[in-house]
């Protein structure tokens, strides 16, 4: 069965927020970059040892401001966090 749902990813280091379309979406698209939460910018252990909340938070904002909402809860994976989402509106993003 091939997964149809929509994710999105925050890396805590580049702070990258990309949207992955389905299965066959392997890299996503990004949809836009969080400034830097803490003192040391690009600090993934300064988010890790927060247990990633002001992270997800941020990215809850640049998503409600696309239009986007998370269905499920936020879960770390890699360097970053990821989430399953509904695009309210479709989300723009180049190629």
């Amino acid at each position: 069965m091939t997964d149809t749902n929509t994710y999105v990813h925050v890396d805590a280091d580049t702070r990258e927020v990309r949207i992955v379309r389905g299965e066959a979406d392997k890299v996503g698209a990004i949809i836009g970059h969080l400034d830097a939460i803490y003192l040391t910018p690009g600090s993934y252990a300064a988010d890790q040892a927060a247990g990633f909340p002001a992270l997800g938070e941020a990215t809850d904002n640049l998503l409600s401001s696309l239009e986007v909402r998370h269905v499920s809860d936020w879960s770390p994976v890699g360097q970053g966090l990821y989430a399953v989402v509904v695009e309210t509106v479709p989300v723009p993003t180049a190629g």
